[in-house]
């Protein structure tokens, strides 16, 4: 199985800001997302990411993190916060 995501992730990283993933399914079109989007900022977010974040108390752990637009957030907040997430493409 390909790590599209761990891929896109770790190009637009390394400074490839017009990375895309494809995403593929059986009950809708295929789509295109543009990378970028995973790497938002607070204002970006939605509601329910507004919600959730603000709810956070005490150490946290931030399971998928993926990019880290939440985490960042949190530890701009003053929340003790550890983010983990398992990229295939990063694990040798």
């Amino acid at each position: 199985m390909s790590d599209a995501y761990g891929k896109a992730l770790t190009a637009y990283f390394n400074g490839d800001k017009k990375t895309r993933i494809k995403v593929e399914s059986s009950v809708v079109e295929t789509e295109y997302w543009n990378i970028k989007e995973f790497f938002h900022t607070w204002e970006q977010m939605s509601e329910i990411e507004h919600r959730a974040l603000k709810l956070c108390k005490g150490r946290t752990l931030d399971v998928g993190a993926g990019s880290g637009s939440h985490t960042l957030w949190l530890q701009d907040n003053g929340v003790d916060v550890a983010a983990i997430d398992y990229l295939p493409v990063l694990s040798m």
